[in-house]
């Protein structure tokens, strides 16, 4: 996300090489689900909100933003939901109206036609991935025999 890496980015450059590397460790816990972090995490996690505050509060969008796609059971109750966080989205992280509300604006149709069926693109994608791996690859091969 632009935001995390612009609030770290700033943060990391006042820290030693080896004071980084503990940082980026800690990052770890920012990413995962806060119901899968032990006891011990947690504290490292409150820990690094103590020195980023913003971090907390882009944490806390992110784990409001999971429960929606989660809990959320039809598509008008997901319309209001996501709109109320993009509202708070935006109070917090005003930069962010560029990037994740245009790319919502013009999604917001597909992306809203999950909560009718709850199915997604994921496998497929997942393919397309392969696929271009598989190109990248064997960039340079004039044939398969070869």
């Amino acid at each position: 996300m632009v935001c995390e890496k612009k609030i770290t980015r700033s943060y990391q450059q006042k820290l030693s090489k080896a004071e980084r590397k503990k940082f980026r460790a800690l990052m770890w816990e920012f990413r995962r689900d806060p119901s899968s972090l032990t006891a011990e995490e947690k504290v490292k996690l409150a820990a690094l909100f103590e020195r980023l505050p913003e971090l907390q509060k882009l944490y806390e969008l992110r784990v409001e933003f999971k429960r929606i796609f989660d809990e959320t059971r039809d598509r008008a109750e997901a319309d209001m939901a996501l709109t109320a966080w993009i509202v708070k989205l935006l109070e917090t992280f005003p930069e962010m109206d560029k990037a994740f509300v245009k790319t919502y604006d013009h999604w917001q149709e597909e992306i809203l036609n999950y909560f009718d069926g709850r199915h997604t693109s994921g496998p497929v994608e997942g393919i397309n991935n392969k696929a271009r791996v598989i190109t990248k690859r064997a960039y340079g091969l004039k044939s398969a025999l070869s």
